[in-house]
């Protein structure tokens, strides 16, 4: 079953997985529609029975207002799964490790820290410094991108 990231307007993102692009475009729109008529974009929770008041007032709140929907990616694996291995390919490893020293040079010098933590992030799965908030959060190239025609206007 694929999965998808779903991209709202605010810039947030969640993972959904459905059993194929038309079950995912129908709960999508739903939750579209339900974002541009003001309404919740969950149903209300079921009260656990195993808590207390003051546990039930410690969990926050349950429910939020829908948010709209600009962008579904689609990946043929959980994006998380990118980097997995901890691995790379030794000349794709050699080319990123001198381009983050180059990058990180100041004089001459290289913090040794920093380059550490830059080949440790290597393997993240997790894009950082999306340049765009409507830009995926992961590093992972997506297997493709569901039309949001229900979305536009």
């Amino acid at each position: 079953m694929p999965f998808y990231e779903v991209i709202f307007e605010t810039g947030n993102h969640s993972l959904a997985q459905y059993d194929n692009d038309e079950e995912a475009q129908d709960a999508l729109k739903a939750h579209h529609e339900r974002a541009k008529q003001g309404k919740l974009g969950t149903p209300q929770s079921t009260p656990r029975n195993d808590l207390t008041d003051a546990d039930r007032a410690l969990a926050g709140q349950t429910q939020w207002p829908a948010e709209r929907i600009v962008r579904v990616l689609r990946y043929d694996n959980h994006p998380a799964d990118w980097g997995v291995g901890q691995s790379f390919a030794t000349g794709d490893l050699s080319s990123h490790t001198q381009a983050l020293i180059n990058a990180l040079d100041k004089d001459g010098t290289v913090q040794v820290p920093e380059l550490a933590a830059q080949i440790r992030d290597m393997t993240n799965p997790q894009a950082a410094g999306r340049e765009n908030p409507h830009d995926s959060s992961y590093k992972m190239d997506a297997s493709g991108e569901l039309p949001t025609t229900w979305a536009e206007g």
